[in-house]
């Protein structure tokens, strides 16, 4: 029941991405000065204090509107700060269906220009938002490096990637999202950082090949959940 759930969760978030993405809007969707952009919506989440599978607790803001770019092979959108509606960052929100390539690599900073030429320099602290960032291409993908400037990896942000083989997340990261590696069968071994305090339900659920993760004791408790659907047979290697 819970794989079929899984399975129907994944497709409608794939046939939502297509539906509201498209090709990236135009830079000058973003205002010429970003800091002063306040308009969002509230599908974004921050992170949490406290291990816990439950879903991300909103901190931040999409300011919309995607920011086009020739320099980088996927597209973003400006994070905001919920309480100060400041620009903190970066997600990366939509690769490029030209441009995904076996290894994916996201910037630790965005650089972009305005409609008037203004140069913008942001750190990219989110990875999805609700959606897959890969969507028509999946299969293609054997590799992900999430830089240490990451705090979160939104639910859903790398499902169904079935060929995806060697998976790095760096040292920084504090939450990863429902669902956000499900599905992906080639996946071996996983390494989950210590700084990583929220880990969401079904985030590498299905994921069939799995034999050996190693991830933060407080999770302990939660890894049924984490890794429904897989092997019984993985070693969970513990780090206190």
């Amino acid at each position: 029941m819970k794989r079929f759930l899984a399975l129907f969760l994944a497709i409608s978030a794939s046939a939502m991405m297509f539906v509201s993405c498209g090709e990236p809007a135009d830079t000058t969707t973003a205002s010429t000065t970003p800091a002063e952009t306040t308009t969002a919506d509230t599908t974004t989440a921050g992170t949490t204090t406290e291990a816990t599978t439950k879903e991300e607790t909103t901190h931040y803001s999409l300011v919309e509107g995607f920011l086009d770019t020739y320099e980088h092979d996927y597209s973003v959108r400006l994070v905001a700060d919920d309480a100060t509606g400041e620009v903190i960052g970066v997600a990366g929100c939509y690769w490029e269906y030209d441009k995904v390539a076996k290894d994916v690599v996201f910037d630790e900073v965005f650089t972009y220009r305005n409609s008037v030429g203004e140069q913008f320099s942001y750190p990219v602290i989110q990875i999805g938002y609700g959606q897959g960032v890969i969507p028509f291409q999946a299969s293609v993908v054997e590799s992900v490096n999430i830089p240490s400037t990451v705090k979160l990896i939104y639910g859903s942000a790398f499902s169904g990637c079935p060929n995806l083989k060697n998976l790095t997340l760096n040292e920084g990261i504090e939450e990863i999202g429902s669902m956000a590696f499900w599905y992906c069968t080639s996946l071996e071994s996983v390494v989950i950082p210590s700084s990583v305090t929220t880990i969401g339900e079904y985030a590498f659920a299905d994921c069939f090949n799995l034999k050996s993760v190693t991830l933060p004791r407080r999770f302990e408790s939660q890894v049924d959940s984490i890794f429904d659907g897989c092997s019984e047979n993985i070693v969970f290697i513990y780090v206190d």
